[in-house]
């Protein structure tokens, strides 16, 4: 396997990841290792509404609470795939 190996300094890295070019390659990389069956995502169902600098705590809740509900349905999978 050819694993992604990438270093960048300062400003080139802050460019990378502003443009979207960083994300697109992790994503690239994730979906092989789940492919794969090296890994296993576990990410929220519905889109994420609130921001890094969220103050309403009835949209934390919710995410929170929708996070926990994921992991939930998620778990018996998960606990298959480790023992």
């Amino acid at each position: 396997m050819n694993d992604l190996t990438l270093v960048l300094e300062g400003g080139a890295f802050r460019s990378l990841y502003t443009s979207g070019v960083l994300d697109v390659l992790l994503k690239n990389n994730i979906d092989k290792l789940e492919t794969e069956g090296r890994i296993m995502v576990i990410q929220p169902k519905k889109p994420v509404e609130v921001t890094r600098l969220e103050r309403d705590k009835t949209k934390l809740q919710n995410l929170y609470n929708d996070g926990v509900k994921d992991m939930e349905e998620k778990l018996e999978e998960l606990l298959q795939k480790i023992n």
